[in-house]
């Protein structure tokens, strides 16, 4: 499976040096975010394997990075490193079975601890559910068991690639799409592209 991942250039050091680089969650001290990587770290578990040491965190890159026509992330973009910052775009080949696929844009809800409905009949059932309990939208603390299970499940549509519905996400050929995976092996390495972030 063919990927492509941004790194700074003295991850690709590391690489370089020891032959394989991991991530751990050191580094995710937003509550909202750790919630949303604690899901993908599961999903990756069931889905993929067992994490490789305790703190371990998946590593990311790009399927589709805007859609199957622009699957290599653009170097001229904003925010693919902290600005000024060197790095570098590398073009992986994985085994299919250690890489998870997710919707970029679905993503989000994860991240914003939103619930995916699949039209606007299931979006004002669940505004409706949240009325009922008095919660606001925005008061995630105050969801009921109940919510947060409606919640998380509809996320199972993140690793769906094929779940297209016109009110919540795009067909196939059009997703961005990313990839996680637990470690990067030199090997694996097809291409290195050194590059500035803007």
């Amino acid at each position: 499976m063919k990927l492509w991942t941004i790194q700074p250039l003295e991850r690709y050091h590391e690489l370089f040096e020891k032959g394989e680089i991991f991530s751990t969650n050191d580094y995710i001290d937003d509550e909202m975010f750790r919630t949303a990587y604690d899901w993908i770290i599961a999903q990756m578990e069931q889905r993929v394997s067992p994490k490789p040491f305790e703190k371990a965190s998946p590593l990311w890159a790009w399927y589709h990075y805007d859609s199957a026509l622009k699957r290599k992330p653009d170097l001229r973009n904003s925010c693919l490193l902290e600005k000024g910052s060197m790095g570098v775009r590398i073009e992986i080949e994985k085994c299919k079975k250690d890489v998870l696929l997710s919707d970029f844009n679905l993503w989000h809800h994860v991240l914003n601890y939103w619930d995916i409905s699949d039209n606007e009949e299931q979006d004002k059932k669940f505004d409706d559910l949240l009325s009922d309990n008095n919660i606001r939208f925005v008061d995630k603390e105050k969801y009921t068991p109940q919510i947060r299970k409606i919640v998380e499940d509809s996320w199972e549509k993140v690793l769906d690639m094929n779940y297209c519905p016109e009110y919540t996400a795009d067909p196939f050929e059009q997703k961005s799409i990313q990839a996680t995976f637990w470690s990067l092996k030199l090997d694996e390495v097809v291409k290195v592209e050194h590059f500035k972030a803007r």
